[in-house]
């Protein structure tokens, strides 16, 4: 099972959260059919994605969509709730290419939030100015005043002839307390310009992320949770896509008495519409016109 952990150093410089995501991104590969290049790119996205919604929601009725446009032919939406919901879309799975231009410099990333206790959604807009995804989520941070956040993430793979999987992933994102001393920000500086392999023998353990990255760090893990995909799909999401058709439509598929198959973009499952729930929702439609 993949894991996230909120760590502490003993000596409060700065929160550390890191993530395992091998099995999850497995996950997404199969449902999706995911190339190895585009795998690459919607993995980090989504390990980044799922740390992010831990800094930014706080409720259990609290929501972040995070939507990007990987390039002008492309996007990935990544759904994520306080209560434990977490799904992806991604357009063109199967697209390949090199990953500069797959994931290049254009385009944005916007982050929307909708929070207990708000009445409007919380938006905001970050302009891609880099082909490197880490430093584009980065900026939203940067735009609030805050250019001390530190992000690594890194995936492995396992190749056999056509096919992959992935054999190790997980990401690590380090925000230094205000009061920290300028050392301590030099410390990370340099961390982050050294070729770290976090990944190295780490099991699916995110404090073996954490040792890796910093070397021999003493503290303590404030939380630690599983991560997994999770759809909120249902039978009634399918209803309220038929009742969209026009009467028209309905009546087709009555007249061929064929039961309408309605696929969830997020998970892919498949709910089969029943004939007497599509008579009904066409009885609705007659008597409301």
């Amino acid at each position: 099972m993949d894991k996230k952990i909120i760590f502490v150093d003993n000596y409060k410089n700065a929160r550390i959260y890191a993530l395992t995501f091998r099995n999850t991104l497995n996950e997404i590969i199969k449902i999706h059919n995911l190339s190895a290049p585009l795998s690459f790119i919607v993995g980090k996205i989504a390990m980044l994605s799922n740390i992010f919604s831990t800094l930014l929601l706080k409720n259990q009725e609290d929501q972040l969509l995070i939507d990007v446009e990987l390039n002008k032919d492309n996007f990935t939406k990544i759904f994520i709730t306080k209560s434990g919901i977490f799904k992806i879309m991604v357009k063109d799975p199967s697209q390949s290419g090199k990953l500069e231009d797959l994931f290049n410099d254009h385009g944005i990333i916007k982050f929307l939030r909708r929070l207990k206790g708000y009445k409007d959604d919380l938006e905001t807009i970050i302009k891609k100015n880099s082909s490197v995804i880490e430093q584009n989520f980065a900026n939203y941070f940067y735009d609030t005043g805050d250019s001390n956040i530190l992000i690594k993430s890194d995936i492995k793979y396992n190749f056999n002839d056509n096919n992959f999987d992935i054999a190790e992933a997980g990401a690590i994102v380090v925000i230094p307390y205000p009061h920290v001393h300028s050392n301590y920000l030099n410390f990370l500086y340099f961390l982050s310009n050294d070729k770290i392999n976090i990944l190295d023998s780490i099991n699916n353990d995110p404090a073996k992320i954490i040792k890796n990255f910093f070397g021999n760090i003493e503290g303590n893990i404030l939380n630690e949770e599983n991560i997994f995909l999770k759809c909120d799909c249902s039978y009634e999401f399918a209803l309220n896509i038929i009742k969209l058709l026009k009467k028209e439509e309905l009546v087709l598929y009555m007249e061929k008495k064929e039961n309408p198959i309605i696929k969830c973009l997020f998970c892919n499952r498949e709910y089969s519409v029943k004939f007497e729930d599509l008579i009904k929702i066409a009885n609705e439609k007659k008597n409301k016109t």
